[in-house]
């Protein structure tokens, strides 16, 4: 038997564009990638992670959690959501000794190679 030590949810879909623009497939598919896979992935794996304590979920949130950007309000409303479903899971899945990491990327990008 493995244990699982870590759950990573870093799948994201971001659509730039005026809300009134988008259409009802553009504002769902955020939803379901940004909000409800990271919350369907928690609930399938918590009880595998319930058995290692001092593991961990690490969900990748965004600034746009917090920050109000035009043309990206459905990413940030969804990654706001994410944010909230995390500091929840904080407490109820710490109480079985499962942590619960938020990581906001920030400028991250800008202060690598890579941007």
């Amino acid at each position: 038997e493995t244990d699982l030590w870590a759950v990573v949810n870093n799948a994201a879909m971001l659509v730039l564009a005026k809300l009134e623009w988008m259409t009802d497939a553009m504002v769902e598919s955020q939803i379901q990638v940004n909000l409800v896979g990271p919350i369907h992935v928690c609930r399938v794996f918590l009880p595998l992670l319930y058995k290692t304590r001092g593991s961990r979920i690490i969900n990748i949130t965004s600034p746009c959690a917090e920050t109000r950007l035009p043309m990206a309000g459905v990413y940030g409303a969804t990654k706001a959501g994410l944010d909230t479903i995390s500091d929840s899971l904080r407490i109820e899945a710490g109480a079985h000794g499962v942590n619960m990491v938020l990581l906001d990327p920030g400028e991250i990008l800008s202060l690598t190679p890579f941007a």
